[in-house]
C-alpha cells in the first residue's frame, strides 16, 4: 500500500512509542515487536483508507 517515506510510514514512526513498540521490546522480544509493528501498521492503513473514502 504505502512504504515507508508515505503517510503510512509517518504514522507509524509517530505513534510506535505510544502503542509500546520501542527498541527495547525490538532487542528483547523481536517476534513481539514484529507482531506490534505489523498491527500498527494495519490499523493506520484501516485509518487512512477511511479518512480518503471519507473526504
Amino acid at each position: 500500500m504505502t512504504d515507508s517515506t508515505g503517510a503510512c510510514g509517518h504514522h507509524v514512526a509517530s505513534h510506535d512509542g505510544d502503542a509500546g513498540v520501542t527498541e527495547e521490546l525490538k532487542a528483547c522480544d523481536p517476534m513481539r515487536w514484529v507482531g506490534l509493528m505489523n498491527t500498527l501498521t494495519a490499523q493506520i492503513e484501516e485509518i487512512l483508507i477511511r479518512e480518503l473514502i471519507c473526504s
